[in-house]
């Protein structure tokens, strides 16, 4: 899998339609930006109360919402929380995600993206914190798409 190498401007993220929050109903909430952030990525809890950051793809990260906006660190952010559904960023060039799947953080480097989530079972029981939700339609390579956020641990059981 080859991941994407720039994070898609807002402009190409609403061209056509405008919106990058499908629903505006969901709850919100004003953090400050530790760190820059662009519009469309998913953002998790930054190491101070009341920050947050770009997602990094930890399995360990706990995602706090999406930003529909872009923000310089610092700044006090608008983040969309859970119960929303936005328009989230696939991370690969070479691997699409299917409507319906449950989605995690990924560590491209250019942050803020979601991959599919790999429920094969292992040698041991894998513990996801970094779900970000489930895509309600296909995401193409390269693309992006809408997803509900959601963030329920999913644990993978050994096999």
């Amino acid at each position: 899998m080859a991941d994407i190498s720039a994070f898609p401007t807002k402009k190409v993220l609403t061209s056509g339609d405008l919106s990058l929050i499908q629903t505006p109903m969901g709850p919100t909430r004003k953090y400050k930006a530790a760190a820059a952030i662009k519009a469309g990525q998913i953002v998790i809890y930054g190491a101070t109360a009341g920050e947050v950051t770009p997602a990094v793809g930890a399995l360990t990260e706990r995602v706090c919402g999406y930003c529909a906006d872009d923000y310089d660190s610092g700044d006090d952010v608008l983040v969309w929380m859970p119960g929303n559904i936005v328009r989230v960023v696939n991370f690969s060039t070479t691997v699409a995600i299917a409507q319906g799947v449950w989605l995690q953080t990924n560590d491209n480097a250019v942050l803020g993206t979601v991959n599919e989530i790999d429920l094969t079972e292992g040698a041991t029981a894998t513990q996801n914190v970094n779900i970000v939700g489930y895509a309600i339609e296909p995401i193409a390579v390269s693309s992006y798409g809408y997803a509900f956020l959601s963030t329920p641990i999913i644990t993978v059981p050994p096999s």
